[in-house]
């Protein structure tokens, strides 16, 4: 019987770690949606076709990368942080910086560390709003 407690606590522990660490949950800043994220998990696809080639394309000075959760929007499209730096590393040469970066309210703190650190790492020039 001892066992059997055991292992409920550690599930009952692991799911809330996985909760917590996973953003979920209708608390200020979420969706309150049955069903909304950020297009994890299975669907048709065309979200990553369309990242593609807003990634494949010559973007214009400056890129304006919105920060919305924990996710980066540019052009109405979410992408990755791979993909946000990528594109802005294609940006043409000018004057100023190459990158605007819009942290509304809903933006997430270690997600705008995470983008400046890695416009920094690849010599990108970006503006805070």
């Amino acid at each position: 019987m001892g066992a059997g407690v055991g292992l409920i606590g550690v599930v009952a522990v692991g799911t809330l770690l996985a909760v917590l660490f996973r953003g979920g949950g209708s608390g200020s800043g979420g969706t309150g949606g049955a069903g909304a994220g950020s297009g994890a998990g299975p669907g048709t696809g065309t979200g990553a076709a369309a990242t593609q080639s807003l990634a494949a394309t010559q973007p214009s000075r400056p890129i304006k990368i919105r920060i919305d959760g924990s996710s980066y929007v540019v052009d109405g499209q979410s992408m990755d942080l791979a993909g946000v730096t990528d594109l802005a590393v294609k940006v043409p040469p000018g004057e100023g910086a190459a990158v605007i970066v819009e942290r509304p309210g809903t933006s997430r703190a270690k997600a705008e560390e995470d983008l400046f650190a890695a416009l920094d790492k690849r010599g990108v020039k970006y503006v805070k709003d």
